[in-house]
């Protein structure tokens, strides 16, 4: 049955330099769901990081989101990104200046002040998405909006990682001198069939652990405890009855609530 939805958490590893609340290991939990393109997908799992976020206590973040279109209307978009860039190449950061010629979506993404300058004035992704990329764009935002999840449009988020498709989405913090994003995700439709598998379409959210927690500590959130566990002891006969007593006494002294039959 489709979709599939899963979940992960463990370490992850990359080979960029550290920073604060950017290490090279660091432990990564993220949910995909895969087998479908219905937009309505795409803000469910946008709702999932939102009460995630919000079940952890925190609250200062807002919801970045655009859509960088598809393989059909990505190229046009491109082309104009190119000759808008090639305009003010000198002004381009060493890093751009190669972007410029091997991937050229990424120079949206630089925080250098002089890129931003060229940034600002860039043609939008909006502009240029084909029928099918604009109605899905307007689906997800009005299904946001049913919903009262609050979003800010951003026709200069692209992600880091090239494989994404239409939905693009970062939770950003609102907290001064915070690290700013707290996660992100979207679509990646083309993805499983460029590794070799069946065209699949799919979307999904991660989030670092050592980044929330960092968050969690600014904020001087206090962890929400969890549930306490129940046990039930069900047995048959006598001796069973001895050893339930004697596992309910081991239970309560690490103190789980038993019932016992």
């Amino acid at each position: 049955l489709q979709p599939v939805k899963l979940y992960y958490i463990g370490p992850a590893f990359r080979y960029e330099r550290p920073q604060a609340g950017r290490y090279r290991q660091h432990h990564q939990f993220g949910y995909e769901a895969l087998g479908d393109a219905d937009p309505a997908l795409d803000v469910e799992v946008i709702e999932m990081a939102q009460q995630f976020l919000l079940s952890l206590g925190l609250s200062e973040f807002s919801i970045q989101l655009n859509s960088i279109g598809c393989r059909f209307c990505q190229p046009k978009y491109i082309e104009a990104l190119k000759q808008h860039y090639s305009n003010d190449a000198t002004y381009l950061c060493p890093d751009c200046k190669v972007r410029l010629l091997r991937n050229p979506l990424r120079l949206l993404d630089c925080k250098k002040a002089s890129c931003q300058s060229v940034a600002e004035t860039a043609p939008k992704i909006t502009d240029y998405l084909c029928p099918e990329c604009q109605a899905h764009f307007q689906n997800v935002q009005q299904n946001l909006e049913m919903l009262n999840i609050p979003f800010q449009l951003n026709y200069r988020l692209v992600r880091g990682l090239d494989y994404y498709t239409r939905t693009v989405f970062e939770v950003e913090s609102q907290e001064e001198g915070a690290q700013s994003a707290l996660g992100g995700g979207g679509r990646y439709d083309d993805l499983i069939a460029q590794l070799g598998g069946k065209h699949t379409p799919a979307v999904g959210f991660a989030t670092g652990i050592e980044r929330l927690i960092l968050n969690l500590k600014r904020q001087e959130t206090k962890i929400p405890a969890l549930p306490k566990p129940i046990a039930f002891i069900a047995y048959l006969g006598e001796e069973a009855r001895i050893e339930a007593m004697k596992l309910a006494f081991r239970l309560r002294q690490a103190g789980i609530a038993v019932i016992k039959a």
